[in-house]
């Protein structure tokens, strides 16, 4: 079952959260709303599905690949719109036989990051965890045509496996934990990578994929502004001031025609 909540009841609850609970509390309570979707005008952001149209299709309705995120998480090898224009020559020619699946391998780099070079020491659960972040930090990105990843200019942690991607509301517990590593570049170079979302995208979507732009997570954003403050004092609020008022801004819906409701 679906409901609406009013954009003013709605913000008014999970920035009174924000303001006034711990986050152990916080964690409780944002849990009843982490199953928010937006919809939100078109991004001028191209999807995977509008970009390799027919292929894309094929390929999914197909399950050439057992899981439906490999296919949109590949990068082109050349230039999307000429394997478009082969596929569909391909696709059109009777006499033809061939494989979608080695098309698509043929055409793209598979997905990486399912798996690293890490091993697990006998080491304390501190020094575990510390060497954890340098197995799961991706550098900044490089803009790739065709590709669903968005850009981000700093390095971030991701959660790992099939999620090879930074997540919104994630991303604040995570910081928790590089914060007790001492990691606060880490933490600032990831409030920065925010930042430029919203500036980018005039929201945080559900992560950095062009097909998540649609929606978003619970805003965390402001609490992840305190946390560095509580490392570099009070003066990082007024660093991601405009940042933070977008983010406000938008989910009042002053900033985009959007509606806000949770699933």
């Amino acid at each position: 079952m679906q409901f609406f909540l009013s954009n003013s009841y709605l913000t008014h609850q999970i920035f009174t959260y924000m303001r006034c609970c711990n986050y152990r509390t916080l964690f409780s309570a944002a849990a009843i709303v982490s199953s928010m979707y937006l919809t939100v005008n078109a991004q001028p952001v191209s999807t995977p599905d509008s970009i390799y149209q027919r292929l894309f299709t094929d390929v999914q309705l197909n399950r050439i690949f057992p899981d439906n995120k490999t296919f949109v998480d590949m990068v082109p090898k050349r230039s999307p719109q000429a394997i478009v224009a082969d596929y569909e020559r391909i696709r059109n020619t009777p006499n033809i036989k061939f494989s979608i699946k080695a098309f698509v391998e043929e055409n793209f780099y598979l997905p990486q990051g399912n798996s690293t070079n890490y091993t697990s020491q006998q080491v304390p659960v501190a020094t575990h965890i510390k060497e954890l972040w340098q197995a799961l930090k991706r550098q900044a990105d490089v803009a790739t045509a065709g590709s669903s990843l968005l850009p981000l200019p700093n390095p971030y942690i991701v959660p790992g496996g099939r999620f090879r991607e930074v997540y919104y509301w994630d991303s604040y517990f995570t910081m928790l934990g590089l914060a007790e590593s001492g990691e606060w570049t880490t933490i600032e170079h990831m409030i920065d990578n925010f930042a430029y979302l919203i500036n980018q995208y005039g929201h945080i979507p559900n992560g950095n994929r062009s097909y998540y732009l649609s929606r978003s997570q619970p805003p965390f954003f402001a609490m992840m502004v305190d946390l560095l403050a509580t490392h570099k004092g009070k003066a990082t609020w007024a660093l991601y001031k405009n940042a933070l008022q977008k983010e406000y801004d938008y989910w009042n819906d002053k900033n985009g025609r959007t509606k806000h409701r949770v699933t």
